[in-house]
C-alpha cells in the first residue's frame, strides 16, 4: 500500500516561492490501479517524483507498506516501483550503457542477456536506414 501524508513541495523561482503540492493525502491500496490527472503545472509529476525519490518532499510522508520511502535504501525502492516519464530520453551512453542505467552491480553478461531477451536494438538499423526512429 502506498500512503503518502500531508504531502507539500515548494520549489524557489526567480518569482518567488511556488507550492507545486500542499496537503496531498492519498492512500492506493496494494493492486490497485491509480490514474493521476490535471491541468498542466498541476503537480502531478512532481508528486510521482516524490513517491520514487527523484523529488524530495518540503513536508509530508510518503509510505510503503508502512515504511517511509526516506527510510528505504534507494535501489529497493526503484526496485519496486515502475515508473515511465512523461519525456522518453537516452543517454549520451552506449545502448548498453542505457540498459545499465540505475544497476551499478549488473554484469556486461546480463546486459547482454537482456538485450538479447527483450529484442531491444534488434531492428536499429532498418529504422535508421528508414528515417522513421
Amino acid at each position: 500500500m502506498i500512503e503518502i501524508r500531508n504531502l507539500y513541495k515548494t520549489f524557489q523561482g526567480s518569482a518567488g516561492t511556488v507550492e507545486a503540492l500542499k496537503d496531498v493525502n492519498i492512500t492506493i491500496p496494494d493492486g490497485d490501479i491509480f490514474g493521476i490527472i490535471g491541468m498542466s503545472g498541476a503537480g502531478k509529476s512532481t508528486l510521482v517524483r516524490c513517491i520514487n525519490m527523484l523529488e524530495r518532499p518540503t513536508e509530508g510522508q510518503v509510505l510503503i507498506d508502512g515504511v517511509d520511502v526516506k527510510d528505504m535504501p534507494l535501489l529497493k525502492l526503484r526496485d519496486r516501483i515502475g515508473y515511465v516519464n512523461q519525456e522518453t530520453f537516452l543517454f549520451s551512453d552506449s545502448l548498453e550503457g542505457n540498459i545499465a542505467f540505475g544497476t551499478p552491480d549488473i554484469t556486461e553478461e546480463e546486459v547482454l542477456e537482456l538485450r538479447r531477451e527483450k529484442h531491444i536494438g534488434d531492428n536499429m538499423h532498418l529504422r535508421i536506414f528508414r528515417g522513421d526512429e
